[in-house]
């Protein structure tokens, strides 16, 4: 191997910029987390909202689910709930291949198809007599790039939720009465 293969590779011989571009979906992710979290909590805030303790961390779909039940209680304007509907179903569908990404298997699967690297990204069930595997998937380091830039343009999007409560009464961006 020459020294410059070698300074591709990581400890657990997978390339960098794979790691690079696994470790922009999580930090992203984290951020787009961030956001629906900061906007349930201020939502959690309304009078009539359900007395949950925002400290409790669920999974991120349960969070979502949450979020989608407040906006269908608290939203009266029909565009602003279908928008957010909307916003919440495209979070739900990246939450799935986020975890492909973030919590799958890697190991030994490197492959070259069609001229490019992939890395076959597996997700593994343990809650049986024996592991099976759920869910596979094979990406380009470009591929996971990309799906990092398409969480990125979410953000915006997620963003978008607290603006639809400027004219629910008490809402956490103004008091606009009804």
């Amino acid at each position: 191997m020459t020294i410059s293969k070698r300074k591709l590779l990581t400890n657990v011989s997978l390339s960098k910029s794979l790691l690079a571009a696994i470790g922009r979906v999580a930090a992203l992710w984290a951020q787009l987390e961030y956001v629906i979290d900061s906007k349930i909590n201020s939502i959690l805030q309304l009078p009539g909202a359900p007395k949950i303790d925002p400290k409790l961390m669920v999974p991120f779909n349960q969070r979502l689910e949450l979020l989608d039940q407040l906006c269908k209680q608290f939203l009266t304007d029909a565009d602003n709930r279908d928008h957010a509907g909307r916003i919440i179903a495209n979070l739900k569908q990246l939450a799935v291949q986020r975890n492909l990404i973030v919590h799958g298997s890697i190991a030994n699967s490197k492959q070259r198809h069609k001229g490019q690297i992939v890395y076959l990204f597996r997700r593994v069930r343990w809650d049986a007599p024996t592991a099976r595997i759920v869910e596979r998937r094979s990406f380009t380091v470009s591929g996971v790039e990309t799906f990092a830039a398409t969480i990125s343009d979410q953000i915006p999007s997620a963003l978008l939720i607290e603006v639809f409560f400027c004219d629910v009464k008490n809402a956490p961006l103004g008091k606009v009465e009804r």
